[in-house]
């Protein structure tokens, strides 16, 4: 496990992480992003912004799982349309 130093919304933090550093970097990078956009309307608090960016990705995150889901339900119904189709041949 590596430790490592990152700035999220200005405040200083220590993490431990097995994730290579570019993927730790990208994580970052996305959660700055994310807190920026919440506290550009007026600084929040460091924990305020964390929270809402939180509740904002986790709804981005069941949006895609959903989306992801729907896509696998249309493939799965093609292949077995595809399969329906050979076999009546």
């Amino acid at each position: 496990m590596q430790e490592t130093t990152q700035v999220i919304y200005g405040k200083t933090i220590h993490l431990k992480s097995n994730l290579p550093d570019d993927k730790v970097a990208a994580v970052i990078k996305r959660l700055n992003k994310e807190m920026d956009l919440i506290g550009s309307h007026g600084r929040l608090s460091y924990d305020d912004a964390l929270l809402l960016a939180a509740l904002n990705m986790t709804e981005y995150l069941l949006d895609a799982e959903l989306e992801n889901r729907q896509l696998a339900d249309i493939l799965d119904d093609d292949a077995f349309s595809d399969t329906s189709k050979e076999t009546e041949t």
